[in-house]
């Protein structure tokens, strides 16, 4: 079979279609069954190598908003004119906001996020304190859809969508890549 194309009407379509709409973002996951995280209950924790383990309900991040990005993010997986590709407008936190909240210790070189599903991803240090890798609450303007990872995700640019883990939990700063 041939491979998905972005098919668009006209170049009209093409522009329109600059943001790529939720509902059309491509999603990709591991699981037979995507976890569902109740966000009343739901708490992200900091912890690791830092000064000050750090936890906080949906709420209190929610408060903090302060950032948003237009960005694409695309699958490892994606062909070359593949559909496994989308721009969204993502909305939340500077993930090195939070990391110096917590106090990263001078030894942590690695950061590990842990997820409702149970995958687990790890980025350089480096990459998680770059400005433009956000914990991410909203997506094109409302809160992210449970595919997308609600109630909330990491996104990581430059990087395939595997390392922007969804469903995040945890934030484990650690020595050693993991």
């Amino acid at each position: 079979s041939a491979p998905a194309r972005l098919l668009f009407a006209s170049v009209q379509d093409i522009f329109a279609k600059e943001v790529t709409p939720t509902d059309e973002f491509y999603v990709v996951t591991k699981n037979v069954i995507d976890p569902t995280v109740d966000p009343a209950t739901w708490r992200l924790t900091i912890d690791g190598l830092v000064d000050t383990p750090l936890t906080f309900p949906l709420a209190d991040l929610q408060a903090k908003m302060q950032t948003e990005e237009y960005a694409t993010m695309e699958c490892v997986s994606n062909a070359v004119g593949g559909n496994l590709i989308g721009t969204a407008k993502w909305s939340g936190l500077r993930l090195v906001d939070l990391l110096t909240t917590a106090g990263v210790r001078p030894s942590a070189d690695w950061v590990e996020f842990t997820c409702a599903d149970g995958y687990t991803v790890a980025i350089p240090l480096v990459k998680a304190t770059d400005p433009a890798t956000l914990l991410v609450l909203e997506m094109n303007d409302a809160p992210l859809l449970n595919q997308h990872g609600a109630p909330a995700r990491i996104f990581v640019p430059g990087k395939y969508g595997m390392c922007s883990a969804k469903w995040v939990t945890g934030i484990l700063v650690v020595q050693g890549e993991v």
